[in-house]
């Protein structure tokens, strides 16, 4: 799959300066730096940069991430940066889930081409996609231990997400006419594959599918769900 095209430094810096000066009061001074645009991951163009600017609340100083809604370059069927954006800041205030800072959606296309989030930035160790992860890098460089824990962290994160009260905080979801519970979420992971293999045949995936169809949970609760953003609710 092909990374989308690299965008301009410089253009971008500018253009992130007028807009993060429209949302600020008038007057703000604000200044990007130490942009930096890296040429991993599919899901979402996402890219780094400090802001600081002086108002009347005084300096300003924030290591934020900027993450635009994909293009012709898709990886998830309807993906929505908006739709992130707002469950997150919904987690945020209704569970423990880590998250950081939420800080502007932004749906006017005409700022960076596309709508785009901005976030705080959490400094960290991120498995790269190219290469693989799986097959090396510091992942496959940690100790069995490390590796066990780095799963476990993120498993309990996953559980979360899922003890969240969907009914406080995600309405927003069913805006649209969309459906709750796992039927609904199942249909659009049928979906999802049909979109993505294009008429292609893929039987492992053809096979996973139909299990899963074939062996779903009786239990008809819903709660909220990772998978890149695809959430539900009662």
């Amino acid at each position: 799959m092909a990374l989308p095209p690299q965008r301009d430094p410089e253009v971008t810096a500018k253009q992130l300066t007028e807009w993060l000066g429209s949302r600020l009061p008038a007057g703000a001074d604000v200044v990007i730096s130490n942009l930096e645009i890296p040429r991993t991951g599919f899901s979402n163009e996402t890219f780094y940069f400090d802001a600081d600017w002086t108002d009347y609340d005084g300096r300003h100083h924030e290591r934020l991430v900027t993450r635009v809604q994909p293009g012709d370059h898709q990886l998830f069927l309807g993906a929505d940066v908006g739709t992130q954006f707002r469950t997150q800041v919904a987690l945020g205030s209704h569970s423990p889930v880590p998250l950081p800072k939420m800080f502007w959606h932004e749906a006017d296309p005409g700022v960076l081409g596309r709508a785009f989030y901005v976030m705080g930035r959490i400094d960290g160790r991120v498995p790269l996609v190219l290469p693989s992860y799986h097959s090396g890098g510091w992942v496959t460089d940690l100790e069995p231990a490390q590796r066990e824990l780095m799963w476990q962290n993120a498993m309990a994160a996953l559980v979360q997400i899922a003890q969240a009260d969907a009914r406080t905080g995600f309405e927003f979801l069913l805006e649209d006419g969309k459906q709750p519970g796992l039927d609904s979420y199942l249909d659009w992971v049928k979906s999802w594959q049909e979109w993505a293999v294009r008429r292609r045949t893929f039987p492992i995936l053809d096979a996973g599918l139909e299990y899963v169809l074939a062996n779903k949970p009786e239990d008809d609760s819903v709660s909220v769900v990772w998978g890149d953003a695809v959430s539900t609710m009662p």
